[in-house]
């Protein structure tokens, strides 16, 4: 399990752990496993190794001692926006991923979920289907769409069964402090202004645990669908200044706070990603939880202490 400190990867090992799974968790730095900490309890049949997506000798060395049975590969540079050297994106995000690939096959991996981003889609006026063109902006979604692509066809060229999943906009308890959730309860909570966009971005929002769960379904079920891309995915659209209310609410304190139209659009703002899953229905996954529901979890996962990474 590459990128287990990670917001999604840690809530995989998390499913993976409570099916009864040992894990191989590997993490970039101890230092950082906060959401492994809380997450999973500290008796779990869980070992921790490390390997830095830059540092191709140690991701060599790990699959080659520990030879896995299934990998899931969470770990990827550029998530946070912040992160734009185009450079360590490339080695991070393409060259490490087919290295993966061709090291699972090597090693007798049976089975390779990689995990994409819906952001290798780009801006698409109406839902996204799985062979809709890709057209990524940005440092992320562009290197995270080439790295895809070479672990399809490395897969492809050397026997593997992978399957690649593409979460569209994930949140829930553990999410990053610099994201939009976190960002939006913090300042309702803490009656700080927080300037934003006009909020007609259009996202679709799910659940980290639904998309955890899809995962783990995947990594069991009888047939695997390699070689396919699946979407997961509520497939309803939504703005982000309706979403902003709709956190309010959860919250359960006034939206004055929010200053929206005060803060310019990104360059490379994308207006509308909401995705069709599907391929994912086809093969038994399709998101559970209502946002009302799961803005709901989150909120209560961060009363008190924590909750934000």
């Amino acid at each position: 399990m590459t990128g287990a400190s990670g917001f999604l990867g840690a809530h995989v090992v998390r499913a993976l752990i409570e099916k009864g799974w040992p894990v191989i968790a590997v993490v970039r730095s101890t230092l950082k496993a906060t959401r492994l900490r809380a997450l999973v309890p500290q008796d779990s049949a869980i070992e921790t190794v490390h390997f830095d997506l830059l540092d191709h000798q140690s991701i060599k060395t790990v699959m080659v001692n520990r030879r896995p049975q299934f990998v899931v590969h969470c770990a990827a540079y550029g998530v946070d926006y912040q992160q734009q050297d185009l450079e360590v994106a490339i080695r991070s995000n393409v060259s490490a991923a087919g290295l993966l690939v061709e090291l699972a096959s090597e090693v007798g991996v049976m089975r390779f979920v990689h995990i994409g981003t819906c952001y290798e889609y780009g801006d698409h006026s109406g839902p996204i289907r799985e062979d809709a063109a890709l057209r990524p902006r940005g440092v992320y979604g562009t290197t995270k769409a080439a790295g895809t692509l070479i672990a399809l066809d490395r897969a492809a060229t050397m026997g593997l069964s992978l399957v690649v999943v593409r979460p569209f906009g994930m949140y829930g308890p553990m999410e990053g402090g610099h994201k939009f959730v976190p960002l939006v309860v913090q300042a309702c909570r803490q009656g700080a202004p927080l300037k934003l966009t006009r909020g007609e971005q259009v996202r679709d929002y799910v659940y980290v645990g639904d998309v955890a769960e899809g995962i783990v379904q995947l990594i069991e079920r009888d047939v695997f669908p390699s070689g396919e891309i699946l979407n997961f995915a509520s497939e309803r659209g939504i703005t982000i200044r309706e979403l902003g209310e709709c956190i309010v609410t959860a919250v359960g304190r006034g939206s004055e706070f929010l200053r929206w139209g005060e803060k310019p659009y990104r360059g490379d703002e994308l207006m509308s990603v909401v995705g069709q899953g599907g391929k994912a229905r086809q093969f038994g996954w399709r998101s559970s939880t209502s946002l009302e529901q799961g803005l709901r979890e989150t909120v209560r996962a961060t009363d008190g202490e924590g909750g934000w990474e």
